[in-house]
């Protein structure tokens, strides 16, 4: 779906500006103009920009920042330049050859960073050294002191910091750009962006930069994209990414890591249709309608037959409670055989994670094509040597040797495939078991031995030698990583092999920690792509052991989940509760059994606080709900975001604090219209001077739900946020962004206000009024919203939490027990030892020492096989901790453990 026109002219294609990334060898390259970025060639506008005293010399001696202590931004210098191309040639001159220069000094040498496009004759951005001074600048930082690599780190912060707002205002500002203004910086954007990862990868505690300024898609709607941010979108619309996607990666990775995923080449299946995402908030081309799914080939020329197991025999064990497996076994002649088993036990079956969208399956008949079953079994085969190293403890050196020539295991797998062992919801008679299969799905990824992750775009590969930094990008960019349910298997089986099949080979998840090798040997950019995919895609998936740990916050594992989930879809809305529900350890059964708009209050009840974010922000609320829940979302959308902040719980309700500093009181003798401006009363502008002359433009987005409940002659209270000034979106320190109106109940006589929530709104300050124009007042330092919580419903079920951390307990197991015993040990026997040395002993004392000394050892030997038989019994542990609806039943001894770990 693209909602730009494209212009079709050929011209060789050479861009250079990224060449300091790490991007694929065969990289995804525009084949035609798109729009008027043309070939995303970022030209050169003529300066460099003259030596200075520091950074801000060439700004101020330009005007394009202010002469003042701050170096504030002198954007009226734009509004007025009539040569626009002059100004942005000084900005390109001070903030992308300036941050060069002031990054790395003398060793940067600005002529390698123009070139000479030789199909055009134009001179454009080549950015290839900065990889170069990256690896110089980590190597000079590493030999300094402590106190001299903080203060170098501390002004690249600083000059960085000055250049992104920048950005941020030029974009907001209201003035027409051109497209090579636009290049230009996003170009800045992108170089900024490497300097922060720079300084993150190279560990000189400078914080996470590129985590503070991302973008909020909350606010950001397709098409309406900040200039700066524009190239790099529609560049994305033209390889055929949804729009969604495109704003959810925007607002989940650095920019720098976006770029990389956008190079990939053959990510995106071509069967997927975005146009179908036009009006939804999510994207929607991998939901699927069993009724209408076409399966497919693994080639377009194969025409086998559909396989599969018994369905009947499934539906039996279903029925007796039990968890239906497949065993599968492969003959000579390429022929599968299904055998239907009762789940017994944990770790002894292989789960497969994948996504309908790609056409693997057949809903009609439980079933797959045979040619698609022969490639999941090649996996399996692969698998075989990490599931058996994984059983013969891991740990040991000789373990996959071990695994590859002496132990192979039986030649037969016992697997969980969703089709195989689900019943089809195209089944008139299946509908309660398939209810049953699914509520088990969480159990059957908790116990698995080990867990495959099949995405077309993952097995389509065919490069194999792929370097480890790609294989993450392809994963975290895929179907499979957009999908509520498999986020939800994989959170799930933390406690086993998970294997990623990329081409024809599996990939361990391992391999993805940033203490492997591989990670060690990277450059800067390489390092600083390793780390933002390990923590913003894969440092989620361990949400549900988060969730487990006493020493995690209700509310940090609150959000973490929904931020997580809200990010992601599937065919049908309503499971995003019971998965929900799950990971934070509630019975999704018994969360599934309420009503819609009482399943999310039941999962807060017992937060501290709430997140501002669910007030400030345009989310699916029930206008119908009791006025006392008609803040409450009813759909997971929209992302928590921490410098929102939070609101209290307390007897009264919710309280907006006095530092929540926009609080206005309008009143409106007909009904509140949809948009409107206000401004203060003269008597409130003495007490405010920073607000004088200033108007605020309003816009509901529940206009109905106002009418509603506010009706005519209504009293309401308005609340504008301070959003954070490094957002780098439209919110910036109160110029726009969203807000939110109360209905006035009741003023108390401490000029408290009691309200009720009617509807988020987006604000935008200026000087115009609207043709509806109110007067406003502040209102008094203290609002509070109605909520009585004591109302919602309490969840019976939830999942003990763990006394211990797990870091803790393993330290306590791993190192802490067998320290103990090998000091006892030599300081038991060593003296005796030399006691026998000393006095010359017989040579049946020499005896007695030696077993004594052998047994001990032995006995050491015998505690640690304890210790890890203790971990199993944990594991065992963990996985019956989803089986809540058997809580009340009398536990075995081991049972009782699991809330040490």
């Amino acid at each position: 779906m693209s909602i730009f026109l494209d212009m079709i002219l050929p011209e060789p294609f050479n861009t250079d500006l990224m060449d300091h990334l790490p991007i694929p060898a065969d990289r995804q390259r525009p084949s035609r103009r798109v729009v008027a970025f043309a070939f995303f060639d970022v030209p050169f506008l003529g300066e460099v920009g003259e030596a200075g005293e520091d950074f801000y010399t060439y700004a101020v001696a330009h005007k394009i920042v202010n002469n003042d202590s701050d170096h504030s931004l002198n954007l009226d210098e734009l509004e007025d330049r009539e040569d626009v191309d002059l100004y942005f040639a000084r900005v390109q001159a001070w903030l992308y050859f300036g941050l060069i220069c002031d990054t790395f000094g003398s060793s940067a040498k600005l002529q390698d960073f123009i070139v000479v496009n030789a199909s055009t004759g134009d001179r454009i951005i080549n950015s290839a050294k900065l990889k170069d001074l990256m690896a110089e600048w980590h190597s000079r930082v590493s030999k300094m002191s402590k106190q001299a690599r903080t203060a170098d780190a501390e002004r690249i912060k600083q000059s960085t910091t000055a250049g992104w707002r920048f950005c941020d205002r030029a974009d907001h500002y209201g003035v027409s750009l051109k497209e090579q203004h636009m290049l230009v910086l996003s170009s800045i954007r992108i170089l900024i962006s490497s300097i922060w990862g720079m300084l993150g990868a190279s560990d000189v505690r400078a914080g996470n930069l590129n985590e503070d300024y991302r973008i909020s898609i909350d606010v950001i709607k397709w098409p309406r994209l900040p200039a700066s941010y524009r190239p790099l979108a529609v560049l994305m619309a033209e390889y055929g990414w949804c729009p969604h996607e495109i704003l959810r990666l925007l607002g989940t990775y650095h920019l720098t890591t976006v770029w990389t995923m956008t190079c990939l080449l053959r990510r995106i299946p071509a069967q997927l249709d975005h146009e179908r995402c036009a009006g939804a908030v999510k994207c929607i081309a991998r939901d699927v309608d069993p009724d209408d799914h076409q399966a497919n080939h693994v080639t377009n020329n194969c025409n086998c037959e559909a396989v599969g197991p018994d369905i009947e025999q499934v539906k039996t064990i279903l029925r007796g409670g039990g968890i239906p497996l497949i065993r599968c076994k492969i003959s000579e002649d390429g022929r599968p055989s299904f055998k239907v088993v009762s789940a017994k036990g944990v770790r002894r079956h292989i789960a497969f994670s994948h996504v309908w969208a790609d056409g693997m399956v057949i809903p009609k008949q439980n079933k797959i094509f045979r040619c698609q079953f022969l490639k999941l079994a090649s996996y399996l085969e692969k698998a075989r040597v990490d599931v058996q190293t994984e059983r013969l403890f891991a740990f040991l050196p000789l373990a996959p040797f071990l695994a590859r020539h002496v132990f192979k295991g039986s030649q037969s797998f016992d697997i969980w495939l969703d089709i195989f062992c689900i019943p089809s919801i195209l089944h008139a008679d299946s509908q309660e078991l398939r209810k049953q299969a699914i509520a088990r799905i969480y159990y059957v990824f908790a116990a698995a031995e080990a867990v495959l992750i099949v995405d077309k775009s993952l097995t389509d590969v065919t490069d194999t030698d792929m370097p480890t930094t790609e294989v993450m990008a392809r994963v975290a960019s895929s179907g499979w990583m957009t999908r509520c349910w498999t986020f939800s298997e994989m959170s799930l089986a933390q406690k086993s092999v998970a294997l990623f099949c990329v081409g024809d080979r599996v990939i361990r998840y391992g391999d993805f920690q940033e203490d492997d090798k591989v990670f060690k040997g990277l450059d800067i950019p390489s390092r600083s792509l390793f780390h933002n995919l390990g923590h913003s895609a894969f440092v989620p998936f361990n949400i549900a052991w988060i969730a487990s740990q006493a020493v995690v916050s209700e509310y940090v594992a609150f959000a973490l989940t929904w931020n997580s989930l809200s990010a992601r879809s599937t065919s049908w809305p309503e499971d995003v509760w019971g998965i929900m529900a799950t990971l934070l350890g509630y019975s999704g059964k018994e969360i599934m059994t309420l009503q819609e708009r009482d399943r999310l209050p039941a999962m807060m009840k017992e937060l501290p606080n709430i997140p501002a974010s669910f007030l400030f922000r345009h989310l699916p609320r029930s206008a119908s709900a009791p006025a006392q829940m008609r803040w409450i979302p009813t759909r997971v959308q929209g992302i928590i975001r921490d410098a929102d902040g939070t609101f209290a719980f307390t007897d009264d309700g919710i309280v907006f604090p006095r530092t929540l500093n926009l609080k206005f009181l309008l009143s409106c003798t007909t009904t509140v219209p949809p948009s409107f401006s206000f401004e203060f009363r003269h008597e409130d502008l003495s007490a405010r001077p920073d607000l004088l002359q200033v108007m605020f433009q309003i816009s509901l987005h529940d206009h109905d739900a106002v009418v509603q409940h506010a009706g005519s002659n209504a009293q309401i209270c308005i609340l504008l946020p301070r959003n954070e000034y490094q957002s780098g979106d439209s919110e910036t320190a109160y110029i726009s962004g969203i807000g939110c109106v109360l209905l006035v109940t009741t003023i108390r006589a401490d000029s408290t206000v009691e309200t009720e929530f009617l509807s988020s709104l987006s604000y935008r300050s200026g000087i115009e009024k609207q043709t509806h124009h109110l007067q406003a007042r502040l209102a008094g330092p203290n609002v509070v919203l109605r909520c009585d919580r004591e109302q919602w419903y309490h969840a019976k079920l939830r999942r003990k939490k763990h006394t211990l951390a797990p870091w803790t307990f393993s330290r306590i197991l791993y190192f802490g027990v067998p320290a103990v015993l090998v000091f006892v040990m030599v300081a038991t026997m060593v003296p005796l030892w030399i006691w026998y040395g000393v006095t010359h002993q017989p040579v049946k004392i020499q005896a007695i020492l030696v077993f004594t000394t052998c047994g001990f050892a032995l006995f050491i030997v015998v505690v640690m096989m304890v210790v890890i038989f203790h971990e199993d019994l944990l594991f065992r542990n963990w996985v019956d901790s989803f089986d809540l609806e058997n809580e009340g039943q009398p536990k075995r001894w081991w049972k009782k453990i699991m809330p040490l770990w």
